[in-house]
């Protein structure tokens, strides 16, 4: 059977005890995980050699949990999501949050690189953060260039549902100076592209 190199490679970091020893030792373990963030073939291996507890300590080796879910929101692989709310992991938050949304945040930069990451990974990843916390009308109203460039993006890859998706959220934000600037975005730009809506 043919596999990837990525795959390859993964196999052969578990077959030398990539999860042995204590946090420090397993720094480069943590490296590698996280290369496979967004990639389904090895990132589901790494996930089947931890168990849950050594899945969080691992999780916390190396990098914030923002990069992570930057990453897994570009890959547009929902599943990961999933994976990632069995193996318990918190996100930053702690258990007194209990089941709080992955991506609900009160900070607007945060809020809006999420919601740019978001768009990177296609209509569907949009609609999965939307559920799962990106659905605050109060910080939408107040991220017109974040909600600009979403929607700059949807035309550049012609991802209609989800360019449809932001203008829906949009028309239901109490502020619609926001949705004005990024409507006149979408319509040069269209204009210039010859991009048909």
């Amino acid at each position: 059977m043919k596999i990837s190199k990525s795959v390859a490679v993964a196999k052969i970091l578990l077959d030398a005890g990539l999860y042995a020893g204590s946090c420090h030792e397993r720094r480069f373990g943590s490296s590698a995980f996280d290369l496979a963030i967004g990639h389904e073939a090895p990132f589901r291996l790494f996930v089947g050699q931890s168990t849950n507890s050594g899945f969080r300590e691992m999780w916390g080796c190396v990098k914030t949990d923002s990069d992570y879910i930057q990453k897994a929101l570009r890959s547009g692989w929902l599943q990961q999501f999933e994976i990632f709310y069995e193996r318990g992991l918190l996100f930053g938050r702690s258990h007194d949050d209990g089941d709080q949304d992955i991506f609900a945040t009160d900070d607007l930069r945060t809020y809006m690189e999420r919601l740019s990451d978001a768009t990177h990974g296609g209509y569907k990843m949009m609609a999965y953060a939307f559920k799962h916390g990106l659905d605050r009308p109060n910080l939408l109203a107040k991220a017109g260039w974040g909600v600009q460039g979403a929607m700059c993006t949807a035309i550049e890859t012609q991802d209609l549902p989800m360019l449809k998706l932001l203008l829906d959220k949009c028309a239901a934000v109490p502020n619609g100076s926001s949705l004005f600037d990024s409507l006149q975005a979408l319509l040069k730009l269209a204009d210039d592209r010859d991009v048909t809506i």
